[in-house]
Formats: structure tokens, sequence, C-alpha cells
């Protein structure tokens, strides 16, 4: 019996004697990794498994730590149900950073050992460094200039509050921002007028919560820089042979008190100046500047270097003078379609004559002669101020024919908006310019083209959207309603683009596009095309800023896209109540974007100025066929108020200022002045302007014209006055980056 007990006992016990159960253990740590900073406390936890039926005490260590860090495991014996203990590690500050791997063992009496590892990484104590970029500065006294505070950041994310410390009298810092918690802040470093010359070397301090100050040396030079600019204003002048043509060169002063002495470098032949005065002393800092022309100079562009010479340093500016002619022999016709001029008369030499036409084919034509450089042509019709503009509208095989219709059209809308202006009415137009760029201005009569219709399949657009769809200059607006669309171009090959949005919904009507099709190359006429919404691509979302306008002035955009083969489509953007000042532009998808692409921004400002003053500025931006890095665009400058005063009873002088905006070369001014019963309206290129001393400030009048009727021109009391600036040609192919800018003030009375 005795015998049995003990077998017994030996067969349920732990050791294994090979003929029953094989005990094990094996464990697992969670989590295998720590990120502690020096000084820093963590804890793993270690998950004992047994199997087998094992069940002895299991003692548990922990193995492979460098100095200073320590890992005490709770409890360090497992008994009976106990399955885990707590690791806790601890770091010691004086720890290197670095990554170290501990290992657990579980031991047990008959089954051997098990092992599991963690990984222990200690991080490197916080801290910064500053450094200079530039670490050395030159500054005039009264000057400043700026150095980027670089913050070298170890394991420190917090703020670094950076200062001048006790810097020498008169010279101060500031810190943008001044207590950085990026990389970086830009130290403006002033001088006073009173520090003295010689080399400070000044300390720029950082303080950060917890951690010791640290310092950079900014080597700063005091010393007075001699320099100056120079500039003209305006940069180009028109000149006739034997004429003149004037500008300004004003020069900026910077720590420079000698004389500066003004002179053309090499000038064309045939073109002197003479300065006024030619050299510039003391507070003196602008010459007027008188360029003739000789009597045997060709017309064209010439480049005039103008040099100031001073203190040492040479400085220069360019003025462009571009030498008119007279015109010549001049034809302008009026298409028969349209309401002839009651009377036509032409300038030459300051003085008006009445031309008399002839009739060829459908043709009225005026044939004139202008023997000066300067020159105009007035006329008077007697119809509705929209079919002047009608006029206008093909009024140009020259520069500024859209110009003028853009004027007329908005001189169409203030001439409905006067109720007491009978319609039709007698309207007189006059247009002053260079005699070479009159013929720019004249009529070319259309040949109606004819069309064809290429047929577009629209499915897919659900009911609450709406879509446009654009094609050879042509364009559709698309509904769910509708599903088949003629658009009728003039035979070709087009790009066509639709694009689609929510439908606008009051009270705002914003039209947001989300979703396009774009198709290259479909020629007309020629099959139907599908153009399925269902997975159309999405947008590209442009967001951008419009500065430069009043509170609650009301702001309206609008596309286009132009391509190799033409224009593609144009549509509205936003709300058409916009009072922000902010848009969403839309760009196709890169994949679909082609280098002769074309997107322009059109960005309109209407508000009250004054009493009895309405603004529009529009400003017409060119992307190219992706959007701009920048996206804040400022508004060109409101045209100013003006005056119109009489000359007699029906001849008016309308006068004001151009903001430099509209002083381009082939900028223009249009002014009009509406009375009860006629309107007459002027237009003035920057030609004729210039040679007219009328480059910064314009003074028109409306011309006396002999055989005029008192009744074609407007008198007593006027109704409204209105003035557009155009700052620059709007025919002209624009490129990426190009700028065309609007402006337009109505008063009234003016």
């Amino acid at each position: 019996m005795t015998a049995v007990a003990v077998l017994a006992a030996i067969s349920c016990g732990g050791d294994d004697d090979g003929n029953g159960p094989t005990g094990s253990i094996s464990v697992t740590a969670s989590p295998t990794s720590l990120t502690l900073d020096p000084g820093a406390t963590g804890t793993v936890t270690v998950t004992l498994v047994r199997g087998g039926g094992f069940a002895d005490p299991v003692n548990v260590t922990i193995e492979g730590l460098p100095t200073g860090i320590t890992a005490t495991a709770v409890p360090a014996q497992l008994t009976g149900q106990t399955t885990q203990v707590v690791v806790t590690v601890n770091v010691a500050s004086t720890v290197a950073p670095g990554a170290y791997t501990a290992t657990v063992r579980a031991s047990a009496t008959g089954v051997g050992s098990a092992t599991t590892t963690y990984t222990v990484t200690v991080n490197a104590l916080p801290s910064y460094a500053l450094t200079l970029t530039p670490a050395t500065l030159t500054i005039a006294p009264g000057g400043n200039q700026q150095t980027t505070v670089n913050i070298a950041r170890t394991s420190f994310t917090g703020a670094v509050t950076l200062s001048l410390t006790t810097p020498p009298a008169g010279i101060t810092a500031t810190f943008n921002p001044v207590a950085p918690t990026t990389n970086s802040s830009v130290a403006t470093i002033n001088v006073a007028n009173t520090v003295a010359n010689g080399t400070y070397n000044l300390t720029i301090t950082g303080a950060a919560t917890g951690l010791t100050n640290r310092t950079a040396t900014l080597a700063v030079t005091v010393a007075p820089v001699p320099d100056f600019t120079i500039s003209a204003n305006p940069t180009a002048v028109n000149a006739a042979p034997g004429g003149s043509g004037n500008t300004n060169i004003s020069i900026v002063r910077s720590n420079l008190t000698a004389d500066v002495v003004l002179s053309l470098v090499t000038p064309p032949a045939g073109i002197t100046g003479t300065f006024a005065p030619a050299t510039l002393t003391g507070a003196t800092l602008t010459s007027a500047l008188t360029l003739n022309v000789g009597a045997g100079v060709a017309a064209g562009s010439y480049n005039v270097t103008v040099q100031g010479v001073g203190g040492g340093v040479t400085k220069t500016t360019v003025v462009a003078v571009t030498v008119a002619t007279a015109g010549g022999n001049l034809v302008w016709d009026f298409c028969n379609a349209d309401p002839l001029p009651l009377k036509f008369w032409r300038l030459s030499g300051g003085t008006w004559a009445e031309v008399t036409p002839t009739v060829v084919g459908g043709v009225t034509r005026y044939t004139f002669t202008i023997a000066s450089a300067t020159g105009g042509v007035a006329f008077t019709t007697t119809e509705s101020a929209a079919a002047t503009a009608r006029i206008y509208k093909r009024l140009g095989r020259g520069q500024w024919s859209k110009a003028i219709a853009a004027t007329r059209a908005a001189r169409a809308q203030a001439s409905i908006n006067d109720g007491a202006l009978t319609n039709p009415h007698p309207e007189t137009v006059t247009i002053y310019a260079l005699a070479s760029e009159l013929t720019g201005f004249a009529e070319t009569c259309p040949t109606a083209p004819v069309t064809v219709a290429k047929t577009f399949n629209v499915s897919g657009l659900g009911a609450t959207e709406a879509g446009q769809l654009g094609y050879g200059g042509a364009s559709a607006t698309l509904t769910s309603q509708t599903l088949a669309y003629n658009l009728n171009v003039v035979a070709g090959t087009y790009d066509w683009m639709a694009v689609f949005g929510p439908a606008p919904s009051f009270p705002n009507l914003s039209q947001d596009w989300t979703n396009y099709r774009i198709g290259r190359g479909e020629a007309a006429p020629g099959a139907a095309v599908a153009v399925t919404r269902t997975g159309a691509t999405a947008l590209v979302t442009f967001p951008f800023t419009v500065t430069g306008g009043a509170a609650n002035s009301l702001y309206q955009f609008g596309q286009s896209l132009e391509g190799a083969r033409g224009p593609i489509i144009g549509f509205g953007i936003g709300s058409i109540l916009n009072t922000t000042g902010t848009g969403t532009a839309v760009f196709l998808a890169t994949a679909d974007r082609l280098p002769t692409d074309m997107n322009s921004l059109s960005i309109s400002n209407t508000e009250q100025v004054g009493a009895n003053g309405i603004s529009l500025r529009i400003s017409q931006r060119y992307f190219g066929s992706a959007p701009p890095a920048g996206n804040t665009f400022a508004l060109p400058a409101a045209v100013p108020a003006f005056t119109v005063t009489p000359q007699g009873t029906t001849s008016w002088t309308i006068a004001g200022s151009i903001p430099a905006d509209y002083q381009g070369a082939t900028s223009f001014v249009a002014a009009s002045i509406t009375g009860p019963a006629a309107v007459s309206s002027i237009t003035a290129t920057r030609g004729w302007l210039q040679l007219n001393n009328q480059a910064a400030n314009y003074s028109l009048v409306t011309p006396i014209l002999p055989g005029a009727l008192p009744a074609w021109l407007p008198a007593s009391p006027l109704e409204d006055g209105a003035v557009i600036l155009i700052g620059a040609n709007l025919t002209a192919a624009p490129v990426a980056g190009t700028v065309v800018n609007f402006g337009t003030r109505l008063q009234s009375p003016p």
C-alpha cells in the first residue's frame, strides 16, 4: 500500500517522468516598446500562460538593461492563479538617448524558462539652439535690416520668447513672431539716427519654460550707405517729328547729400533732352524733362536712357518715346444697315471741318486728310443708345475696338436709366487720338457668317442640378428637363466643355460648379456628342480673396476658358449678391489641362460713392491652364470724382485725374455727358493725352462743331456724367499673368 501511494503521488506532481502530461510556460509583454524621457517612468505588463497542467511557482526576472534603467517586477513570483506581472521601468536622468532591449525571463523547476522582450527608447533631453541668417548686417543710421532667427529644436515644441539683451542705445529689435512655436522668427534691427558709426555685437536671447536660456550673436555695422533711386513718370511719352514730349525724373535719396547730375546716355539720333533743373541739389528731388524730337526723326518707338550721377553712385531709368506722324488720307466707313451720321467732322491741326460722304454699295464712306500728329473725328447720330453701341461693337480693326464697345454698352445702360432722356435721341461721339491711331477706329462692315448646328445629347443631370455647355463661342444652359441642345457655330473644329453643379436658389442665387466633361477637337458639323453627367470629373477648386473694395459693396465673379481652337466656355461663379469679396474659381483636373488653355477670372465690384455716384471696377485676370501661386487679388483704383463745367451753352469740359492703374501705353479715357434730350461723349487715347499734356489729369472739351444744331448737344440742366478708364490693350493675345483693368464712375447730376 505504501508503494502504491508513493507512485500515485509521483504521477500527480510537477515533474514529468515521461509517462504523464508535459508541463510548459510561455510569456508575452505588452506593450513591446516604451518611449521615455530621462527621469521618466513607464510600465510593461508580462502575461504568463501555463500549459500541460503545470501549476508550480514561476519566477520572473528582467535582464539586459544598461546602468541607469531599472526594472522592478511585481510580483516577482507567480503562484496559483496569478498570471500577470507589472514591470515598472525607471529611466535615470543620466541615461543617454537610444533604444535598449530588455529580456523578461520566466523560470520554473521542471519546465525550464521562457523569455520575451520589450524595447525602452530613451528620448534626448528637451533643448534648442539659436542661429542667425545672416549673422552680420550693415545698417545705415535711421535704417533697418532683417535677419532670421533659426531655432533648432530637440524634443521640445514649446514657445521660445526672443529678445535683444542689453543692446547699445539707439539699437532696438522687433521679432515676428516674438514667441515662436515654429522653427524661425524674423528679427528687424532698427538703428536710430543718433547711433555712431561702428560695429556692434548684439545678443539675441531665447527663453523657454523649464530650459536654460540660449543666445546667438549678431554683428551689426552701422555706417551710412549713400544711395538713390531714379524713376520717370510717365515712363512712356508720345511726340511728333519737330515736337516734344514731357516727363518727370525723380530721385529718392538714401544717406546721400551729394548733387545728382542728370543727362541722357547716347540718345537716339535726332532726340535731345532738356532738364529743368539739370542738377538735383539738396531737397530738390524732381526735374522736368522735355524730350525734343527732330523734324527728320522717323515714326517709331525709341528707348531713351536717363542717367543720374552723384556721390559715386550711378543710376539709370528708361523713357519710351513713340514718334508719331501725320495720318495722311484716312477713310471712315459706316454700314448702311446701321443708323448713319447726321453729320461727320474731322479734326486736323486744331481745326474741325465737316466731311461729305459718298455711298459705295452698302457703305457710307467719309474720306479726309489729317495733316497733324494728333487729330480726331466726331459724328452725330439720332438713334437709341443701344444702336450707337452696336455701331461701336463693329468699330475697328484696331486695338481699341473692344474697349469702345465696353464703354458704349455702359453708356447705353446709363442712358436707359435717364428717365428724362428721349429715345431715340441725338448723340454726338468725339474721338481724340494720334492721327496714326484713328484708322484703327474705323468701322468694318461684317459679312453675316454661315453657321451650322452641332447637337449635344445630355444625360444624367439631376432634378436639382444645373449645367452650362460651351462650344466654339456658342453656349447653352443645361437642365434636367431638356436632353438635346443644338449650338450654332461657324463650321470648324472646336473644344467643348460642360460644367455641372447644384441649381441656384434664392436668396443669393449662388452658382457653385462641382464637376465637368470636356471634349477636344470636335468638328462642326458632325455626329452628335453624348455628354454624361454621371461620373463626371471633379473640378479643382481655387478659393480667392479680393482686396480694395468698400464694406458692403457688391462683387460678381465669372470665368472663361479658351484653347488653341478658340473660346470653349464662360460661366458665372458664386453668388450674384456677394458682399464679402471672396469666391472660389474652378480648374480642370491636372490630366485634362493643355499648355494652350487660358483660364481667366473676371472680378467686378460695384459701390456707391458719395451722395450721387456709382463706381464700377472690373479686373480681368489671366491664369493659364493651372491655378496661380497666389490667391489674393487687388481691385484697380476707383475712378476719382470728376467735374463738369459749361463752356458756353452747349459745350462742356469734363475733368479729373487718371490713377496709375489706367496709365498704360494703350489705355484711354472715355467720358460722356447726358442732358435732358441729348448725349455727348468723348474718347481720348493715351497717345493723344500725352501729346496734349494730360498724362495724369484729363480735361476733355466737347467740341463746337461747324454746322451742328444746338439740339444735338446736351444743355443744362445735365442729367448725369460718366467717366470710363480702360487700363490696357483688350485685343492683344493675353498670357498668364496679364491683368486688364476697367473703371467707371457715374455721377448724377454730374
